[in-house]
């Protein structure tokens, strides 16, 4: 379909429409959040028309499920990986947990730093407004991990492991979205897969102190 601006890209290097209508959507979600952009906002700064919005992406959840299924899978993939191996070891330690809980989260970043920013800061956003696809993601995690949190602190009450669970996933995913602004990490220029690891590993560390502290009473 025809765009409405017109200046076009080199057709070898040119996205298709799909794919530039989710690139305006990921960026424009990462900068103010998927519930404050509207599908004409999108279609406005992507160059195409309505029309050719709704050939691709009917509705803006249809639009926001195309995002995730073009983004999520890598970060799915690993922690299944990561969780059949836990699986498997007959004394996992409260590292290796929690290892599971936040590697995944970074493998956008070490992929791409700039793309993965992105994906990391919309999933934030989306975390944080209770995006209802979203829904049930948190629920989900905490089914699969609080058996692991038991095994290893067995002394702690469900309701302790489950609030401190829910504190670290938060925590998690929030400082990788924001990566490229805290001070510990590099621009996103020079946040090599070293630089991201190193700021996984102090991540890591300070969930699993956390986790450990003392019980309130």
């Amino acid at each position: 379909m025809a765009r409405s601006k017109t200046s076009r890209p080199t057709p070898s290097k040119a996205p298709s429409a799909r794919e530039a209508i989710l690139d305006t959507a990921e960026r424009l979600f990462a900068e103010r959040g998927a519930n404050a952009v509207s599908l004409r906002e999108i279609n406005a700064e992507a160059g195409y028309s309505a029309t050719a919005q709704y050939h691709h992406f009917k509705t803006r959840d249809a639009l926001v499920k195309g995002l995730l299924a073009r983004r999520r899978p890598p970060i799915l993939e690993r922690r299944a990986e990561m969780l059949t191996r836990l699986s498997m070891n007959n004394r996992p330690t409260l590292k290796d947990i929690v290892e599971v809980l936040v590697r995944p989260m970074a493998v956008p970043l070490l992929k791409d730093p700039i793309v993965g920013d992105l994906t990391l800061r919309v999933l934030a956003r989306m975390h944080f407004e209770r995006d209802k696809l979203l829904a049930g993601s948190v629920d989900d995690g905490l089914k699969l991990f609080l058996p692991y949190l038991k095994k290893v602190l067995p002394h702690f009450s469900e309701r302790t492991l489950t609030q401190r669970w829910l504190f670290a996933a938060e925590l998690a995913l929030q400082s990788l979205a924001n990566l490229g602004n805290l001070n510990l990490a590099a621009p996103h220029a020079k946040q090599t897969p070293e630089a991201v690891e190193t700021f996984l590993d102090a991540l890591i560390e300070f969930i699993v102190g956390g986790i450990r502290g003392p019980e309130s009473r």
